[in-house]
């Protein structure tokens, strides 16, 4: 499912069957990574990284026009890939560097498929992500609590 977000159109563009001021609905560009914000739990958590399988379609990949290495994904299906590492009983991607729980990063994060770009931790944006709070207690971790992203 594609993300959108909301762009007002100037009144000199706006058509003229559409009031000005009215909102246009334009699709985000998955391949636009804002960076990593210094005060994200995930820059000390990893635990998403080596929980789940992190699967996606094979255009993704650099030798289809996409962004990730060829070279850390495997194939799963005639159209689908995953992340090296993350297709096992134990999980952990290739492409996670650091301990889990305390200091991580990722080696290809401009890089990253769709699921990780999509997956957001827990209440990041008011919402909880149970599946977040999932992968962190499997290695200990407490669930984030609301509001660890206000600045106080």
């Amino acid at each position: 499912m594609k993300k959108y977000f909301r762009a007002p159109l100037p009144n000199a563009v706006a058509k003229p069957r559409m009031a000005a001021g009215s909102v246009r609905i334009l699709p985000i560009n998955p391949f636009d990574a804002p960076p990593m914000s210094d005060v994200s739990p995930c820059l000390n958590c990893g635990a998403c990284c080596s929980h789940f399988r992190v699967s996606f379609f094979w255009g993704e990949c650099a030798s289809s026009g996409g962004t990730v290495p060829d070279e850390l994904v495997t194939q799963i299906t005639p159209s689908r890939v995953a992340m090296i590492g993350t297709d096992r009983k134990a999980p952990r991607c290739t492409a996670l560097e650091g301990e889990v729980g305390k200091a991580v990063s990722c080696t290809i994060y401009d890089k990253r498929s769709s699921p990780c770009r999509e997956f957001e931790a827990s209440w990041e944006n008011g919402e909880q992500n149970t599946d977040c709070d999932k992968a962190r207690a499997r290695f200990g971790l407490p669930p984030l609590q609301p509001h660890w992203n206000e600045v106080a």
